[in-house]
């Protein structure tokens, strides 16, 4: 009897604990990312417009204000060499547009973290896995298109 009683009472809490954590997910929008031509042309620059919520509740339930946030751009590695990130100065914005001028052809993916002030690992800020506080997306950089003119002799 007690056994049973004991697996309802731990099917409970662990029912309300994920009431919990979605009801805390749901009060925040996630962090969102849009790339506005995920095709362009070699010269062209790509235009993001990018938001992140402006505070995450934790686990606990306090509010980490938002700091800053920063965008990542990697090439997609190609053999033999691959390109250095593009790492963003910090955006002190909670959103808005952004632009990059790729320098070479190839598929990129982009990556969009939102900084919070919180003390999940103690002191300072924290940027977390999960879709609140980073959003992703790719383009490819195409070469410029040349258009041979020929004249009949």
């Amino acid at each position: 009897m007690f056994l049973r009683f004991g697996h309802l009472t731990l099917l409970s809490l662990v029912t309300v604990l994920v009431l919990i954590s979605n009801s805390a997910s749901a009060q925040n929008p996630p962090a969102l990312l849009t790339i506005s031509s995920v095709q362009v042309q070699l010269g062209n620059s790509v235009n993001f417009e990018w938001a992140c919520p402006s505070q995450l509740l934790s686990w606990y339930y306090y509010a980490f204000p938002f700091i800053y946030a920063q965008i990542t751009i990697n090439k997609v590695q190609e053999v033999p060499t691959s390109m250095t990130p593009y790492v963003s100065s910090p955006l002190p914005n909670v959103g808005g547009p952004f632009s990059y001028t790729p320098p070479t052809v190839g598929t990129f993916t982009v990556i969009l973290r939102c900084h919070y002030l919180g003390t999940p690992i103690d002191v300072g800020d924290f940027s977390c896995p999960n879709s609140m506080c980073k959003s992703g997306g790719e383009f490819v950089v195409t070469p410029p298109s040349t258009t041979a003119s020929t004249s009949d002799r």
